[in-house]
């Protein structure tokens, strides 16, 4: 058991010297995708000999079940995705595994998420929509009691341009806060490509902390937040360590995800 996931990401964070979070997002047929993990995981292999670390890894569950053909008896992506887990674990110990799948369902099929998730895949943490509000989302965070305080990232703001459309980062920051009290492993999703409403979302957090006389547990505490985009997507990293940097936020529970870039 990994223990409470926030204590997890404080510790890799200090163990890496650095926020980066590697996203494995493989594209293509079996052999490319095979050839492209596997030339991943040799290069942070590497770096990890020569005491060079990443502080989270997030694949993205889509770009392996898409290489499966279950009908005909062939499960090859879900085997690399399983080789790809265990040399993470195996070869950076500590490190937490964001499994990026953004469940979420009615109660009944959130725990079932969850168990796919945490007991099937034994990743650290997983990404979640809030589109279908409570009864969806902490079925997730309370179906994994044996890997103790699961993370559970939640999008605010996605990174994509549509995103824009429908998604309300403060309502969503709100919500989460809330059901943070009985699950502290519960985090938010806010993308690079959105900086305006990344600042805004994160003096909110710590505004809500502070109003609460600075606790630091529940929906008082400041939360983890995956922040993707960077790169191709159109996103700064300069820009958002510039973000964290002037609001103060605790950059020990950030993960800037980089994919496509890699």
């Amino acid at each position: 058991m990994r223990g409470r996931y926030c204590d997890l990401l404080r510790r890799s964070a200090g163990q890496a010297g650095n926020i980066l979070c590697v996203g494995i997002d493989p594209p293509g047929d079996l052999a490319r995708a095979t050839e492209l993990v596997q030339s991943l995981l040799a290069a942070l292999q590497a770096l990890a000999a020569g005491g060079k670390h990443v502080a989270a890894f997030k694949p993205n569950i889509g770009y392996f079940h898409a290489l499966d053909r279950p009908r005909e008896g062939d499960f090859d992506g879900s085997r690399l995705l399983a080789t790809t887990l265990d040399a993470l674990e195996a070869d950076h110990p500590g490190v937490p595994v964001i499994l990026d799948s953004k469940r979420g369902d009615i109660a009944r099929s959130s725990e079932n998420y969850a168990i796919e998730a945490f007991s099937g895949w034994r990743t650290d943490a997983m990404t979640a929509s809030p589109w279908m509000g409570d009864d969806s989302v902490l079925p997730l965070a309370g179906s994994a009691p044996e890997r103790g305080e699961a993370g559970v990232y939640v999008v605010a703001r996605s990174s994509n341009p549509g995103g824009a459309r429908f998604q309300q980062p403060q309502e969503v920051v709100a919500a989460v806060m809330e059901w943070r009290r009985g699950a502290p492993g519960l985090g938010i999703v806010l993308g690079a490509t959105a900086p305006q409403e990344l600042r805004q979302t994160l003096e909110q957090i710590l505004s809500s902390r502070e109003s609460a006389g600075g606790g630091a547990s529940g929906g008082a505490a400041a939360m983890p937040v995956l922040i993707p985009g960077v790169g191709q997507q159109g996103g700064s990293a300069e820009e958002v360590m510039t973000i964290l940097k002037e609001t103060g936020y605790p950059r020990e529970l950030v993960r800037i995800n980089l994919s496509s870039g890699i």
